[in-house]
C-alpha cells in the first residue's frame, strides 16, 4: 500500500517538472477591428496553431475555431501566416408573415474563414502582436462573402 503512495508522490513530481519545463503554448488575447473579442491561441505544433475568437461583429455575435500555420520566418521574431477556419456568425433575417408583412429575425449562419497574417513574438515569446486580413465566406440564404481585417495580441501562459 505504501509503494502505491510513493509511486504516485514520484509520478506527480516528474509530471510537474515535465509541465514546467515545457514552453509556454497558451495564449490569451484580445482581437480589435472585425472581429472585436476575446482570442485564444494554442500551439499545438512547431507551426501549426489553434485559435479561436469569441466576440462581436459589425452585425451581432461571431465566433470562429481553425488553425494557423506559420510558413514563412521574416526573421527570428516575424513569421507570416496562412490558416482555415469554421464560423459562426449573427446575421438578420427577414420572415415573411403574410403579403407584404415581414418580421426580423438574428440567426446565426455558418461560414469558413481564411486568414493571411504577420505575427510579432518576443524574444521570450511572453507575448505576440498580430495583423490578418481574412476572407470570410458566409452560408446565409446565398453565398456571402467578405473581408475581414483584425489586429490583436496574445499573453502566453
Amino acid at each position: 500500500m505504501m509503494y502505491k503512495q510513493i509511486f504516485i508522490i514520484i509520478l506527480f513530481l516528474f509530471c510537474g517538472k515535465v509541465l514546467i519545463a515545457q514552453e509556454k503554448k497558451f495564449g490569451i488575447g484580445v482581437s480589435l477591428f472585425y472581429p472585436t473579442g476575446l482570442s485564444l491561441k494554442y500551439n499545438w505544433k512547431k507551426d501549426v496553431f489553434i485559435d479561436s475568437v469569441i466576440g462581436v461583429s459589425a452585425f451581432g455575435g461571431y465566433f470562429h475555431l481553425g488553425f494557423l500555420n506559420e510558413f514563412y520566418q521574416l526573421n527570428p521574431n516575424f513569421n507570416l501566416y496562412v490558416g482555415g477556419s469554421v464560423l459562426l456568425e449573427e446575421r438578420k433575417r427577414k420572415n415573411k408573415i403574410w403579403r407584404n408583412i415581414f418580421v426580423e429575425r438574428k440567426s446565426f449562419y455558418g461560414g469558413i474563414k481564411v486568414p493571411f497574417g504577420v505575427v510579432y513574438y518576443d524574444n521570450q515569446r511572453n507575448f505576440d502582436l498580430f495583423g490578418e486580413i481574412g476572407v470570410n465566406v458566409l452560408f446565409q440564404n446565398n453565398l456571402n462573402y467578405y473581408l475581414s481585417f483584425a489586429l490583436g495580441f496574445h499573453f502566453y501562459i
